[in-house]
C-alpha cells in the first residue's frame, strides 16, 4: 500500500518545521521587508487585508496543505526505499523542481508577479521542500 508504515509524528513534526520556516523566510528577519516591498505592501496595507477576510481559514489551508504534501513526501520515501542523504536531496530537488517551480512560474510569468517575490517563493520552497525531505528521510 502506497501510505503503509508512514510516521505521522514524523510527517506532523516536518509540517510545523515547514510552517516555522515559511514564518522565520517571511519575517522581516529575513526576507519579509523585500517581499513587502517587491509586491507593493505596507504593514498597514497587509493589517488592512487582514482584517477584510477571517486568517484562520488561510492558516489552516496552508497547514492542511504542508500536512497533505508532508504525507505524500513520506509515501515516496517508502515506495522508493530512500537511505542515504544524496537520495534524501535529490528527491527534494525534483518535488521542488516538478512541482513548486510549475506552480510558481504561472504566476511569474502571467500574473506579473515580480521577479524579486518570485526568487523569494522558489527560494523558500527549495528551503522549506529539502527540510522536510531531511526530517522524513532521517527520521522517518
Amino acid at each position: 500500500m502506497f501510505f503503509h508504515n508512514i510516521s505521522y509524528w514524523t510527517v506532523i513534526v516536518a509540517t510545523v518545521v515547514v510552517m516555522a520556516i515559511g514564518y522565520v523566510w517571511y519575517s522581516p528577519i529575513l526576507f519579509g521587508g523585500l517581499w513587502m516591498k517587491s509586491k507593493g505592501f505596507t504593514t498597514e496595507s497587509l493589517k488592512e487585508k487582514s482584517k477584510a477576510r477571517s486568517m484562520a481559514p488561510v492558516w489552516g489551508g496552508m497547514v492542511l496543505s504542508t500536512f497533505i504534501m508532508a504525507v505524500v513526501v513520506a509515501a515516496l520515501f517508502q515506495s522508493l526505499i530512500i537511505t542515504s542523504l544524496g537520495g534524501m536531496l535529490l528527491l527534494a530537488v525534483c518535488v521542488w523542481a516538478a512541482f513548486s517551480i510549475h506552480a510558481a512560474i504561472g504566476d511569474y510569468a502571467f500574473g506579473g508577479e515580480p521577479t524579486a517575490a518570485f526568487l523569494i517563493k522558489i527560494g523558500h520552497e527549495l528551503v522549506a521542500i529539502v527540510a522536510l525531505c531531511l526530517i522524513i528521510g532521517i527520521w522517518g
